[in-house]
């Protein structure tokens, strides 16, 4: 289309997931002057509409050299999509749980248990992990309302779990935000890195859930420790505290 903005290739990878970026690097990517600042930043605002990508913070807050989030603000039918992500199967990438909150074997194993007896910390925290593996790591993609072997069960039976359940998916997402805010340390920066979709799959509701990469260390809190996990394959694994230093060592190397 004549006269469209051209994307530098931070935009073009924020419309698939968040990405981590100073206004410096995507000047950069332009080939744009930091000495012709005010106009350059009218450029990218009106580029960053184009495509309907947001930046966290907003470009006319911080400094040149702080780190953005850029993540696209609306997103296409993603049907399709996940019916291409649930065929490929778990990887580094991409995780399935089959809820944020419910727990499914018990609900399973013991059908009398009441709705609270089934809301699950173990659940919970499962996806939590997943989110902070994936943060130190490359990122990835984490379907909720998939079963591991690619069942899709939705997540309507986490609604009956929620603070306010008649809100049903805006009240999970914020049930879903609030807890990254109260487990992560920073997790209000946290939940910048993180875009929630709601996708109608089989008649099911699946949360796709895109997380980008973080180059600071994303530590979140269970049960009153301090926990570290990143992802190795299609899981997400613990660093132990005495590697904590050497993991730090190779983030410096390799960042």
């Amino acid at each position: 289309m004549s006269g469209s903005p051209i994307a530098c290739p931070s935009l073009v990878n924020a419309l698939s997931a968040p990405v981590e970026r100073t206004i410096e690097a995507i000047f950069a990517e332009y080939g744009w002057s930091a000495t012709e600042l005010l106009g350059n930043l009218l450029k990218l605002e009106k580029a960053l509409s184009y495509y309907d990508v947001e930046c966290i913070p907003h470009i006319s807050e911080g400094n040149f050299t702080q780190s953005r989030v850029l993540r696209r603000k609306s997103t296409p039918d993603l049907t399709a999509i996940v019916e291409r992500e649930i065929s490929y199967g778990e990887s580094d990438l991409l995780e399935f749980k089959s809820s944020m909150l419910l727990d499914r074997k018990k609900k399973t194993y013991k059908p009398d248990s009441s709705i609270a007896e089934l809301k699950s910390q173990e659940v919970l925290f499962s996806a939590i992990k997943t989110i902070a593996a994936f943060c130190n790591s490359a990122g990835g993609t984490l379907l909720i309302g998939v079963e591991d072997n690619g069942n899709v069960v939705g997540i309507e039976d986490d609604f009956a779990l929620l603070k306010k359940p008649e809100q049903e998916f805006d009240a999970w997402e914020l049930q879903l935000r609030s807890y990254v805010e109260e487990h992560f340390i920073d997790g209000q920066a946290v939940n910048s890195y993180v875009s929630i979709q709601k996708v109608t799959f089989s008649n099911r509701l699946v949360a796709r859930i895109q997380i980008g990469s973080r180059s600071q260390i994303t530590f979140f809190r269970k049960e009153g420790q301090v926990c570290l996990y990143i992802r190795s394959g299609n899981r997400s694994i613990p660093i132990p505290f005495e590697n904590i230093e050497q993991f730090f060592e190779l983030r410096k190397r390799y960042a």
